[in-house]
């Protein structure tokens, strides 16, 4: 997996920034959030995700490629805000697009597809050079042609490296003689935010990187915790934004064929190679390029193969999944991950009490009496059931209560059957218990 700033923080920084009263208290929550991530990983949390149902996690990949489409559709066209996102889609206003941009975001789309569709990825050349990276070379030069013609691209459909590196400074942000608001309420509150979204949204990220990787290694979730917790201490103590395992960097690294941690690592090494020596090259690359790019490295994650196959996997799979799409996109990467948990374990348990009303059966005897077979687990889920059956039982009859096959049984299911016993009599009600070894007050008679 590759790590980095996680758009799913974007909320938790503008508002702690506010909260702790600037970036530089900002940065002293980050250091004590990466203390607070080690030591979460010597508590050993990191298996918190081992509970979570792999219909959310498919789920909160392919809201998160819906996304990644979503947000760079507007680049495509030359177009950065996201408002107007619908005027894109519909083509309404269309003189605000670039055209020159769009032409060059066009031509990205359509290389990439015939590169996708056309079984080019398994030429000797693109396991050399990665398809991207020619793909960015060659249209970076065609931008450079449009120049001179009707069709230029603007200042603002470019990467624009140079602007930032002007205004970067190392220890602009933070002092360690300030280190002492490190105790501050408001920043100890943030850092805890910050570790504990960190954390979830890196173990998620970690779970599906696990499922890209082709050697189907498992990543020691504990020592990754330890060492998120390490870098954004560092990334605080430089002045940074906490960081986290992300998705989308983790899929474009492996679909570019990665299959060791070194990738990851020379990647951070070639970024910061890039922006201290080819910061004046890279600000030829148009975005449109970029965003075609990001744009099926979303599709591998959010594809019509993917929503058919939880489709027929059934209900129990699909809701779920379809759930965390939903609120994912609809709210945030934390909530959305959350509800569609909570729709799992909804579904679970209704299928559960299905099962379970399945196997109390009631059998209707020629002499008038009724037998009732219970099933394997008797818990809170079967209560009401089991009480409608009780409900239904006439007056003046004998009730067989058979545990044969019942394996575990609640404390108010025993203190419910107690209760019908009991109340059977004033009915003439008479009941025969086969295996009562749930029940505490009766013993085992045979009808």
């Amino acid at each position: 997996s590759v790590s980095g700033p996680a758009a799913g923080l974007a909320i938790i920084v503008y508002q702690g920034i506010i909260e702790v009263g600037g970036f530089q208290n900002f940065c002293y929550a980050v250091v004590l959030a990466g203390f607070l991530q080690i030591a979460l990983g010597f508590l050993k949390a990191g298996k918190i995700t081992d509970y979570l149902p792999l219909s959310v996690i498919e789920g909160m990949m392919a809201a998160i490629g819906i996304l990644l489409i979503i947000k760079q559709l507007p680049y495509i066209f030359g177009e950065k805000s996201y408002s107007d996102l619908y005027e894109i889609i519909t083509f309404h206003h269309a003189n605000k697009f670039h055209l020159g941009a769009m032409m060059l975001g066009i031509v990205s789309v359509l290389l990439f597809s015939i590169y996708r569709t056309g079984g080019f990825a398994s030429k000797k050349i693109f396991k050399i050079v990665p398809f991207p990276l020619l793909l960015v070379l060659g249209t970076s030069s065609m931008a450079i042609i449009l120049k001179t013609t009707s069709v230029p691209l603007y200042y603002e459909d470019y990467v624009h490296i140079q602007d930032f590196i002007k205004n970067f400074n190392l220890w602009q942000n933070f002092s360690l003689s300030g280190l002492g608001h490190i105790i501050d309420m408001p920043v100890i509150k943030t850092a805890f935010v910050i570790a504990i979204v960190a954390s979830i949204e890196t173990l998620l990220c970690i779970e599906a990187s696990d499922k890209l990787d082709t050697k189907k290694r498992i990543t020691d979730k504990n020592r990754e915790l330890k060492a998120q917790g390490i870098g954004n201490m560092l990334s605080g103590l430089l002045g940074g934004l906490p960081i986290t395992s992300v998705v989308v960097r983790s899929s474009a690294n492996a679909q570019s064929g990665a299959t060791h941690k070194i990738s990851t690592i020379l990647h951070g090494f070639f970024i910061l190679f890039s922006i201290v020596f080819l910061a004046h090259l890279i600000d030829l690359i148009p975005l449109a390029t970029l965003a075609a790019i990001l744009i099926f490295t979303g599709y591998n994650l959010a594809n019509l193969k993917l929503i058919k196959k939880m489709y027929y996997l059934g209900h129990a799979q699909f809701i779920p999944f379809m759930t965390t799409i939903v609120c994912v996109i609809g709210l945030d990467l934390l909530k959305g991950v959350l509800i569609g948990v909570l729709a799992s374990i909804i579904i679970t348990l209704k299928d559960h009490y299905m099962v379970q009303n399945q196997q109390l059966k009631v059998i209707k005897d020629l002499d008038d009496s009724i037998k009732l077979e219970f099933g394997s687990h008797l818990t809170f889920i079967e209560k009401k059931f089991i009480k409608n059956a009780f409900d239904a039982v006439p007056a003046n009859t004998l009730c067989i209560l058979n545990f044969e096959k019942t394996l575990h049984m609640d404390h108010e299911i025993e203190e419910l059957i107690e209760t019908f016993i009991r109340e059977a009599k004033n009915l003439n009600i008479r009941t025969e218990i086969i295996n009562s070894q749930h029940l505490k007050h009766h013993h085992d008679r045979k009808h």
